[in-house]
């Protein structure tokens, strides 16, 4: 679990430094270019696919991927003792817990 946060994060800040550092915008224009043509192929097909997935690599949906990557850190180190303080919370995070860990 650690691993894949540390990844995530990793990646979050290369997409950052591609941005500061004004990477090749024909790259990564030709690169959304080929995301496209992909996501119209899979939309003719009507094929199941990811969403998420293809808004990682849309080039407008880069913050609100950063902002995915923020909420999954907070979910992750959240510290339990904030959660009990509030009622609500409380709830919530036995549902998402599981029926089990209710007592």
């Amino acid at each position: 679990m650690i691993f894949k946060s540390i990844v995530i994060i990793l990646f979050s800040f290369l997409i950052l430094n591609l941005e500061s550092n004004g990477y090749d915008k024909l790259k990564i224009s030709n690169k959304l270019n080929n995301k496209k043509k992909k996501f119209n192929k899979l939309k003719k097909k009507k094929f199941k696919f990811n969403f998420f997935f293809f808004l990682v690599f849309e080039k407008n949906n880069r913050l609100f991927f950063l902002v995915q990557v923020f909420l999954f850190w907070v979910f992750i180190f959240i510290d339990k003792s904030i959660l009990f303080t509030n009622n609500f919370l409380y709830i919530i995070y036995n549902i998402i817990r599981g029926p089990t860990s209710v007592l």
